[in-house]
């Protein structure tokens, strides 16, 4: 029985506290805090029980994680987000970045059958297997390799982010960093339900003066990638290379 007559004040006044936590944990993220990120969350999933914050808070947890350590602490991270809730916002999104990351993502047709290599087209490099696979109905993300010595990464993120707030607020991209070897860095945007989704923002953002601005201090190139791919481009590392089966299968004669 509840005998304090402020009882459903006081949790509210919580929810609020929480709420405001979780807005200045997330600033912390979008400005590469990820240890503090990691320490808050950390804090909140111990000493709170809010079923709709604290698997946000888990979300910036694990994408911090995966800013900061290993793939496969990633990968657990992630794994314990999908097992743990599977109710919630953040499932799907952290199940999505799994299976880029275990490469498990499959094609399939509008009867939901798993689609055979037999009907979709392949990059083939002559003598050798395909390395990618042209699949234009599969998720897709914009990426942007820049030269490390010549721009802030950071820089560039804000950047994209001021953008996708201004032109595209109700699709919740996200934005994120990693190296692809000692001289490169990307940028990467997801997701994107297929090829010509995944265009569009690629040509927005060539018609915007704030990215472009940021993108030739780096000396960029960019383009979209599907999601069975990525984790090939990321294991070859040749950025050349991607570009010729980009070029044959992604842009116009």
């Amino acid at each position: 029985m509840i005998t304090d007559p402020n009882y459903y004040q006081k949790l509210e006044a919580i929810k609020n506290q929480l709420a405001v936590f979780y807005k200045e944990t997330y600033l912390a993220y979008k400005s590469g805090q990820y240890q503090v990120v990691i320490q808050n969350a950390d804090n909140t999933i111990r000493d709170k029980k809010d079923k709709v914050l604290i698997p946000k808070f888990e979300m910036l947890r694990a994408l911090s994680i995966g800013k900061t350590k290993t793939q496969p602490e990633f990968e657990t991270a992630l794994t314990n987000i999908v097992q743990k809730y599977p109710d919630s916002d953040v499932k799907k999104q952290a199940q999505d970045i799994l299976d880029v990351l275990t490469n498990k993502k499959t094609a399939t047709t509008t009867e939901g059958e798993t689609q055979t290599e037999t009907g979709m087209q392949s990059g083939v490099q002559t003598g050798t297997p395909a390395l990618y696979k042209f699949d234009p109905a599969a998720f897709h993300f914009y990426i942007a390799v820049v030269e490390i010595k010549n721009m802030k990464i950071n820089d560039l993120k804000i950047a994209y982010s001021n953008y996708n707030t201004k032109y595209f607020s109700t699709k919740q991209y996200i934005i994120n960093t990693l190296f692809l070897n000692d001289t490169l860095e990307v940028l990467n945007v997801s997701r994107f339900e297929n090829k010509d989704n995944a265009i569009t923002y690629l040509q927005s953002v060539e018609n915007s003066p704030e990215i472009m601005t940021q993108l030739i201090k780096g000396n960029f190139k960019h383009f979209i990638i599907s999601a069975a791919n990525y984790p090939v481009f990321f294991k070859n590392k040749n950025v050349d290379l991607y570009l010729t089966f980009y070029k044959k299968y992604y842009t116009k004669p």
